[in-house]
Order: structure tokens, then sequence, then C-alpha cells
């Protein structure tokens, strides 16, 4: 891993019980620089919260107060449970995440289908991750209050998505963490979202690979689990393709209303309902829950990322060529 590459976005901070003081220059981008006052507090997992801060004042800027999102991280020292290593390689693959997607995807900042980290700072008992905020929410919250927002809509974020996981890709970083809480919703009209959340992301040329069970199991595809594959085998290592099985619950998510291991009437995730999947000789997943509300390419769409070979679901450059992006969407 490279220090440097992480340093790049480091800025000396004075932390206080209610604002944050940038002392060195930081990057020349804002978020990363001036007097940030901590608005509130969201809430997070495993010890973790978010911090909303807005801008107090940065020399030189003016305007409407810039607002963002800060990750705040327990720092574990203990040998038993040292996380030392899991907040440098969050750390590690949101810098490439930044300049693969910045370099390749778009120049324009506004288009950038991830969140960005702004900057990172610490002190002796967190490790505080900066980064854009998007007031409107996630995309659980969103097809809650919106259920059934339609193919085309469906279409249009799946494609942002994918847009993102090709340039991951690419760099050899898998995600590993694709769900509808971690799908921020930067714009409503048009639809624009940006994925975040790399704390589980990993970069696969690192030497001991992608083993490790992480992620949201609801969302986590069956080798990520440690289930048996396709062949009969327990699985022990897993790629990037594991990222597209939990795409394809997210489409399924939006189009149906409900978990593809749901049952009607009960749309959240099923471990009997995963377990007739996995138990079945034909290895594909039932659509019945997407009949009369979705065209057949979306349908087809869903079955190959839900492939339980690996091997059969698409890339992400291949998802993007597929007919569904390409053909008028009528629903079956």
């Amino acid at each position: 891993m490279s220090d440097q590459e992480i340093d790049l976005y480091y800025v000396d901070s004075a932390i206080g019980d209610d604002t944050v003081q940038h002392i060195s220059p930081g990057r020349s981008i804002p978020g990363s620089r001036g007097i940030w006052n901590i608005v509130k507090f969201l809430p997070g997992g495993n010890g973790d919260d978010v911090q909303v801060q807005n801008l107090l004042y940065e020399p030189g800027v003016v305007g409407p107060p810039l607002c963002r999102a800060v990750k705040r991280i327990v720092r574990q020292k203990s040998p038993a449970r040292d996380n030392s290593l899991m907040i440098k390689r969050s750390l590690l693959c949101m810098t490439r995440a930044n300049h693969s997607v910045e370099t390749e995807t778009s120049k324009a900042s506004n288009a950038i289908p991830v969140v960005r980290m702004l900057c990172w700072y610490h002190d002796a008992f967190y490790v505080y991750i900066a980064m854009e905020y998007c007031a409107i929410g996630n995309l659980r919250d969103w097809i809650h209050d919106y259920p059934f927002p339609g193919e085309t809509w469906a279409r249009e974020v799946t494609k942002q998505i994918l847009s993102v996981l090709v340039e991951l890709n690419c760099s050899q970083l898998a995600h590993r963490n694709i769900k509808p809480s971690n799908i921020l919703i930067a714009s409503a009209l048009p639809i624009q979202i940006k994925v975040s959340d790399f704390h589980n992301a990993k970069w696969m040329a690192e030497d001991d690979g992608l083993r490790t069970q992480v992620g949201n199991l609801d969302y986590s595809a069956p080798e990520v689990r440690g289930e048996r594959d396709h062949a009969g085998r327990v699985t022990t290592e897993y790629n990037t393709s594991v990222d597209m099985w939990s795409l394809g619950i997210v489409l399924h998510e939006i189009l149906s209303g409900s978990h593809p291991f749901g049952r009607p009437g009960h749309p959240r995730y099923s471990e009997s309902r995963y377990q007739e999947y996995l138990g079945s000789d034909s290895g594909q997943i039932s659509l019945s829950l997407l009949e009369g509300n979705t065209s057949q390419y979306g349908k087809t769409m869903v079955a190959y990322m839900l492939s339980r070979d690996p091997a059969a679901r698409p890339t992400p450059l291949e998802a993007l060529g597929d007919q569904w992006f390409l053909k008028d969407i009528r629903p079956v």
C-alpha cells in the first residue's frame, strides 16, 4: 500500500467539541480547509457515526455555506481488535476510487458518481473521513418513500452504478458492500446517484486476495458467504463479480419493491428462500416477483446478475452493452 497516496488527503487539524479547524493547507478543493462546525450526528455501525458539518470560515471563500459529511471511525488498537490496517485500506481504496473515476469517467466534478473523499484527519481516539454530503438521502429511503419508480428510472440508476463499477474494476477494486443505503441520491430531477462507503472495499492486487466475509449478508454473493459454488465446492476466494450480484439484488428491489429472496407480502430477505435457491438444480433465481412490472430485457438483466456461477455474471462493461439499455422497454 502507498502511504504517499493516502497522505495526499491528510490535513493536520485541531478538533474541539463542536468545531474542527484544519491547520495545514489541505488540497485545493472545497471541503478540505478552514473551520467547520459540527451540526448533527447521524447513526452508523460498529460504533462509528457520521457528523454533518458546515463551513464557518475559509479564507477567500464567499457564497452559500458548504456542507460535508464526516465519518468518525473508532480506532481500536488492542492486539485482538487492531483495525489500523482496515482503516488504511479504506483510505487507500477511497483515494484510488477518487482518482479512477475523476480521470476516466468525467472531468466535471458534479457528474462523478461516487461520493468523493475530501480529506481525512485523526485524534487519539478516532479517524475522521470528510466526504461530500448528499442531503436528499439514500436509495433505501427513496424507494421506501416512492415505491415502484418505474423501469426507466431503475435503468438510469443501474447505468450510473455500473459506470462506477467499470472504473473500480479497471483499478482492480472490489466495493464489496453495494446496497441501497450506500447509494446516495445527489439529485432527484434528473436522478443522479453517488456510490458511497468504501469501508469494505479492497484492491485485488493485495497478496491475500479476496476471501473475507464482509458486507451485508442480504446483499452478499454466495461465494462471499462461503456457500457451495455451482460445482458443489465450498468457496474460499472470490472476485469483483460479487459487486454484480449485489447490484442485481438492488435492481430487483427497485423494480419489485421486494428482495428477490422475499415472499409476496413479506418483501424482506428470507433465509429459507435463499436456501431453496441454493438447493435448486438450475442455479437460476425465480423472477416471479417481477411479473407484470418489468420488461423481458429487465428480467434477463436481473437473472444474469444473480447467476450462482460468478463466471456467468456479466462484467459491468458487458452489462452496459446489454439490450436492456438499448431497446424500448415494456413490462410483461
